[in-house]
């Protein structure tokens, strides 16, 4: 899924007092308050920060790590998230980047790739990992509203985002897989979606802020 090239802009802030208070750090302070994985670097691959959340991903080394204060993307997915840290890293570049990746347990998050920039910085490379929902009781509705789903396809939609296979959402219907696949092509046009992991970034995408951690 692409969403907007530059997700924060940085302001000059003069405070000025001592020269510490550069929009880097400054935001830096904002992000260790996120409950949420976020970690930023420059173009080149340095680790700039790592919040709470974030250093505890590094840690964890299942999609990032830190080796010799350089930013490593590492497991399955790594050749995808290269591909959206270089776009992010790239001034030429139009888009960032959400993706739908596995840890622990096979439960799929979302990873946001954009890119920090401001007057007194040059661009840097802001990544969040987002621990995603199941579903919250409006969902289903606004699929309806903004995509014209119909109930069937907004199970399969709903279905897909949570990280369930074709096979598995006729399971838990009580349908046959062809009649989900079926489906599954129908919603994937309304949604503009040609990929499984473009449908469920884009389903994720709706939710509301405030929606993160509800049940």
């Amino acid at each position: 899924m692409m969403v907007s090239r530059t997700w924060y802009e940085l302001n000059e802030s003069g405070g000025g007092s001592s020269g510490e208070a550069d929009p880097v750090s400054l935001l830096s302070k904002v992000l260790d308050r996120a409950p949420r994985a976020i970690l930023v670097a420059n173009p080149r691959g340095k680790l700039v920060h790592a919040n709470e959340a974030g250093a505890a991903l590094l840690k964890d080394a299942t999609l990032f790590r830190k080796a010799a204060g350089r930013l490593e993307v590492v497991g399955a997915q790594a050749e995808s998230i290269n591909a959206a840290l270089a776009a992010a890293a790239d001034p030429q570049a139009p888009r960032a980047t959400c993706l739908l990746v596995r840890g622990e347990g096979d439960r799929p998050r979302l990873l946001s790739v954009g890119t920090l920039s401001g007057p007194e910085v040059p661009p840097h490379v802001l990544i969040f990992l987002h621990e995603l929902p199941i579903q919250d009781g409006s969902l289903g509705q606004r699929l309806q509203m903004l995509f014209g789903l119909t109930r069937a396809e907004q199970e399969v939609a709903i279905g897909i985002a949570n990280g369930r296979t074709p096979r598995e959402i006729a399971g838990d219907r009580g349908v046959s897989e062809q009649t989900v696949r079926v489906q599954l092509k129908t919603l994937s046009r309304k949604l503009g979606c040609r990929r499984q992991t473009e449908i469920a970034a884009l389903v994720r995408s709706i939710l509301p802020l405030n929606g993160y951690g509800k049940s």
